[in-house]
């Protein structure tokens, strides 16, 4: 059984996804991808296909003909895992050497804490320039911090965080479900979230949107029911 389950929502953007499944494999930590296509038009699905045969990796692709939208993917990956270890990804994403590694030391020996999030380095499409990793994961690389928010483009829940919090509130379609999740854990736990500093990702952000075209008033219906939800609480997306 690999130690990692990794859950990968995409629509369409098929370079970005390739980008980022390849470097996702540079590391030695064993895994298992599960790929959600939300209705991709694109190339897509044929590339997700050719990958599967030249990996090495166990990987399982979940078509849909239409979106079904984060939080319910995240929660259809969840429902194929059986690892210790989930980790939530996004395709906007690039990867440097060894990254699963440093994404669970932090967690893997300290039983308090059952989730990990990980520095975000902001760039511009067509300037993503992995060798600069170098410089930022030797200022970086001390002992994990705690923080008390979370990002969610990367990030790890460990068996007993799914266990314990339970799955994604499909409430939430596209934003706020990561800090819904945030929220119910620290209901359960005091600390309970883990930065991995050695391990800063570069992230486009916000790729996916031009594909959804009700974006603008999903969003606004996530954010009301957040505020229902939790009445006076900032809906805030980041590590702080």
């Amino acid at each position: 059984m690999p130690d990692v389950d990794i859950i990968m929502p995409v629509l369409n953007r098929v370079d970005l996804t390739y980008a980022c499944l390849q470097s996702m494999e540079s590391t030695d930590v064993p895994y298992r991808l599960i790929v959600i296509d939300n209705g991709s038009t694109d190339e897509t699905p044929e590339m997700l296909q050719s990958f599967m045969l030249q990996t090495t990796r166990s990987m399982r692709v979940c078509r849909h003909e239409e979106n079904t939208y984060v939080s319910a993917a995240w929660n259809e990956g969840i429902h194929h895992s059986d690892s210790p270890y989930v980790l939530i990804a996004n395709n906007d994403i690039l990867l440097p050497h060894a990254w699963l590694e440093d994404l669970i030391a932090p967690i893997a020996g300290n039983p308090e804490q059952i989730y990990c999030s990980v520095p975000l380095l902001y760039t511009q499409e067509g300037v993503w320039e992995l060798a600069s990793h170098s410089d930022h994961r030797a200022t970086l690389r001390h002992a994990a911090l705690t923080y008390s928010r979370l990002m969610g483009a990367l990030f790890l829940l460990s068996r007993t965080c799914i266990e314990e919090v339970g799955v994604f509130d499909e409430t939430f379609r596209i934003y706020y479900g990561d800090n819904d999740y945030w929220n119910r854990m620290r209901s359960k736990r005091a600390h309970p979230i883990a930065l991995a500093p050695a391990c800063p990702i570069y992230h486009l952000g916000a790729q996916t949107h031009p594909e959804v075209p009700e974006l603008v008033a999903q969003v606004n219906e996530d954010l009301m029911h957040y505020k229902r939800k939790y009445p006076g609480r900032a809906a805030t997306v980041c590590v702080s």
